[in-house]
């Protein structure tokens, strides 16, 4: 790793950036205070530029400044002395950017300036206005421009947002636009989580902002008056820390939900990795709520399910499953429900939070309250309201991943925190109250990992009557420890249960589905009804294609392949063998739940829209007729993959997390459509070799030739609308 202190050093002999700390230059209205490691940080960016290197930085505190101070601090430095960055004159730089903050540029500006000039030119790349004798930060949001393959341009340094999934879908396109102009150096900049890990084989070894790089230079000792966040976080790493554990130690609920995670991590291991059980019991262990206000919050958002709900689907699994798993699943809903019923009577965390919520009101202190995600937050206010109570006036309620550090704030943390919110290795402020069961505790403090001394304190001294017992020690627990984040879960399942609700279903043309029935005559002399949406297995016998089409485009002269003493269509009944199978229902759910996502965006906005939408995040669909497919399901699903994101990116970002288990969803119900297709033509063409097998399963294809006596092949003689 770089070493922090020595480019900090280089920096400040440099004075780099002095213009901003001194006031004589300031961002939206005043002097901007930058952190020691910030400043490092942008000395090791120019680095990168002198030695024309290519730069990948990895941080979860930067945010839009670093973007905004490296552009801006390349482009005043290389314009005053472009000999530092060994070039002989000034060039213009681009900017790779994301939504949000390219207007934020203007405001960088001069003290005393009367005229509200931005220091800095900034203008959207365009090749009709391009100069490039101009130093001129141009910036695009269009990885389009980079095909740009006319005039040379030349270029000191390219500046990449892969927080834009627009760019990280798009670096091939750096390679052609290299190959044809001129670039002397790029540096490339993400957050940490998903987004990393999609670019981080694609690009070089990247600088990680972590704990240790921020501390490794000696802090500001001066007072700032507009500190920016990454200051803060130095001035809270660099304090004493006052850290109280509240442990409550309620030996019922503990021993129930000790049970509970053996449970789980039994059926993980002997059920093949199933993982509901695993995100039931990640929101009994942080629920500080009772529980039936946490199920109405939940039922408003797709990415969260009720509890009951999860509980309903273990339970139907337990019902489908066989042998020891089924035992399992059942004991698991059985133990959950008991432990959601404790809750509703007995729930700890919620009374010391209440009784939290009074010493607050005697306070002045800012005080914030931070829960796991958005609906526990939610829930948590629902909660108070509903007992007549309002949130004191000082104190706010925030959700992990929506939070800014405050040294002056104490932060009361409800439990374990995702990885993603960085809330412990960055802590929000050096006052921290911490509720938490004793399993969470001895993961929460290797998570903060801090030297000073913790104080584990006894509840019942804060106001408000609590009555269960505290563990007073960090060694006399006699519990289970576990790390929330070490458990796999899967919301797969979960945002799929208000479906049948709210979902609303679209034909062919992104309307609403055809209410009607259509009555259909075979040439066998046989009558059937359908609904419009119904899907009949068509055969065209001059190409030998095998189709799925729904009942209102069949057309007389069709060809319909159906079992004929079941009088089914064949390509259903081989759904539902694989529905019972536990291998077809819930994949077709979960596409089903993408679709209505887009659904939802079709009632609110033109297809155009959706369009224009999805270009912006990277698509590259030529028209609205692949969206109009999408909807109606007459296309499995996007030939990109990136679009299945890209959707939930636009439309549902909350649900980001899925994105890996609907693709994987899409891409094996097309694969299984393709390949039985293509076994029902083989069988009906007379080329079907039992010798031979493709890569559907192998119990499908065995049903195939055992079937292949009661297949029929009727031809439609008429359709009606009823």
């Amino acid at each position: 790793m770089a070493d922090t202190q020595e480019l900090f050093d280089v920096a400040r002999d440099a004075n780099l950036l002095n213009m901003l700390e001194s006031g004589r230059v300031e961002f939206e209205g005043a002097p901007l205070q930058l952190g020691h490691s910030e400043r490092a940080l942008l000395q090791y960016t120019l680095n990168g530029i002198t030695n024309r290197d290519v730069t990948f930085v990895v941080s979860p505190i930067q945010g839009d400044l670093y973007p905004l101070l490296s552009c801006f601090t390349y482009q005043i430095l290389s314009r005053a002395n472009p000999a530092r960055f060994e070039m002989n004159k000034t060039y213009p730089s681009l900017l790779c950017a994301k939504q949000g903050y390219l207007g934020r540029f203007s405001s960088f500006q001069h003290a005393a300036s009367t005229k509200n000039e931005p220091i800095m030119r900034r203008e959207p790349l365009s090749p009709s206005k391009f100069k490039q004798n101009r130093p001129t930060l141009y910036s695009t949001q269009s990885p389009e421009d980079l095909e740009y393959r006319g005039d040379e341009w030349l270029f000191g340094n390219v500046f990449v947002d892969l927080r834009n999934e627009k760019w990280r879908s798009s670096l091939l396109k750096f390679d052609g636009f290299n190959d044809h102009h001129r670039v002397c150096s790029y540096t490339f900049f993400v957050d940490p989580g998903w987004a990393a890990r999609d670019v981080r084989d694609k690009l070089p070894d990247a600088l990680t902002v972590n704990r240790e790089w921020v501390m490794d230079v000696e802090p500001p000792s001066e007072t700032a008056s507009n500190p920016s966040p990454v200051r803060r976080y130095e001035t809270i790493l660099n304090s004493d820390f006052d850290v109280e554990y509240l442990i409550l130690s309620d030996e019922t609920f503990v021993e129930k939900l000790e049970s509970l995670y053996h449970l789980h991590k039994q059926i993980e291991t002997e059920y093949d990795g199933y993982v509901r059980t695993g995100r039931l019991f990640k929101e009994l262990s942080a629920l500080a709520a009772l529980p039936q206000q946490f199920d109405a919050t939940a039922g408003m958002k797709y990415s969260q399910p009720k509890l009951g709900r999860i509980i309903e689907a273990i339970e139907e699994r337990a019902a489908a499953a066989s042998g020891s798993a089924r035992g399992l699943l059942g004991s698991f809903a059985n133990d959950a429900q008991e432990i959601i019923e404790y809750l509703s009577e007995n729930n700890l965390k919620r009374t010391t939070l209440h009784s939290v919520l009074n010493d607050a009101a005697e306070s002045s202190k800012p005080v914030t309250i931070v829960t796991k995600n958005e609906t526990h937050k939610n829930a948590i206010k629902t909660d108070v309201e509903q007992l007549s109570r309002s949130i004191p006036p000082n104190v706010s309620i925030k959700h992990a991943t929506e939070l800014e550090p405050m040294p002056s704030h104490q932060f009361i943390m409800l439990g374990l925190m995702p990885y993603a919110a960085n809330a412990f290795e960055f802590p929000l402020s050096a006052d921290l109250k911490i509720l938490c069961y004793p399993t969470e505790y001895d993961p929460i403090k290797k998570r903060l990992n801090l030297s000073t001394a913790d104080s584990p304190t006894d509840p019942s001294a804060i106001s408000g009557e609590v009555t269960k017992s505290t563990v007073n020690s960090d060694s006399d627990h006699g519990t289970v420890s576990f790390d929330l984040d070490d458990i796999k879960e899967s919301i797969s399942e979960d945002i799929l249960e208000q479906r049948e609700e709210t979902s609303v279903v679209e034909s062919s043309d992104g309307q609403s589905r055809d209410p009607d029935t259509y009555v259909v005559t075979f040439d066998n002399g046989l009558q059937e009804s359908f609904q419009g949406g119904r899907r009949l297995t068509t055969y065209n016998k001059s190409t030998h294609e095998v189709r799925k089409r729904p009942a209102r485009t069949i057309e007389a002269g069709d060809s319909i392949v159906r079992l004929g003493d079941a009088e089914q269509d064949f390509y259903e009944y081989l759904r539902e063998k694989e529905k019972s199978r536990g291998n077809l229902d819930e994949k077709e759910q979960l596409v089903e739940y993408w679709r209505d996502i887009l659904r939802t965006a079709r009632e609110e906005s033109s297809l155009e829209d959706i369009q224009a939408t999805l270009d912006e995040h990277g698509s590259s669909i030529e028209s609205t007729a692949a969206i109009r497919l999408w909807i109606s399901g007459e296309t499995t699903g996007p030939q990109d993959p990136k679009d299945v994101r890209r959707v939930l990116e636009a439309y549902q970002p909350d649900a980001l997390g899925v994105y890996d288990e609907i693709n994987t969803a899409v891409e094996w119900i097309r694969e299984f459509n393709e390949q039985v297709g293509e076994e029902i033509r083989k069988l009906i063409a007379g080329e079907l070799d039992s010798r031979k097998s493709l890569d559907v399963d192998g119990d499908v294809r065995q049903r195939i030739i055992e079937l292949r006596e009661k297949i029929e092949v009727v031809q439609v003689e008429d359709v009606r609308k009823q």
